[in-house]
């Protein structure tokens, strides 16, 4: 059995919230330009199981940016390799992420957005 999957060969949620944590990093760095930590994930719903060999798309979206936090949407869609036109919605969640010093302490985001 490959690693990161289930009994049923399904993608294990873990490594997809993984990738979701990634993602939503990602999105969050580029903003406040610093680095930043996950301070929540106030959603997380799995859809549809992924495949072993499914191509994997994972999509981010600013919802709110406060003080020091910014929260972000993020949805994971899905297609065979074979069928790469056939996109399928998998996962969405809603994570806040906190733009932190080097000390990691909140940082204020200069809101230039």
């Amino acid at each position: 059995m490959p690693t990161d999957t289930n009994l049923d060969g399904n993608i294990f949620g873990g490594w997809i919230m993984s990738q979701i944590d990634i993602a939503c990093s990602i999105h969050a760095s580029q903003i406040c330009k610093s680095r930043v930590v996950t301070r929540a994930v106030k959603e997380l719903l799995f859809e549809k199981p992924i495949k072993v060999g499914d191509l994997v798309h994972i999509y981010t979206k600013t919802l709110a940016v406060g003080r020091t936090s910014i929260t972000i949407y993020c949805d994971v869609w899905t297609c065979c390799r074979d069928d790469q036109d056939t996109l399928k919605k998998v996962s969405e969640a809603t994570v806040t992420m906190v733009c932190v010093n080097d000390q990691g302490l909140p940082k204020s985001i200069n809101k230039i957005l």
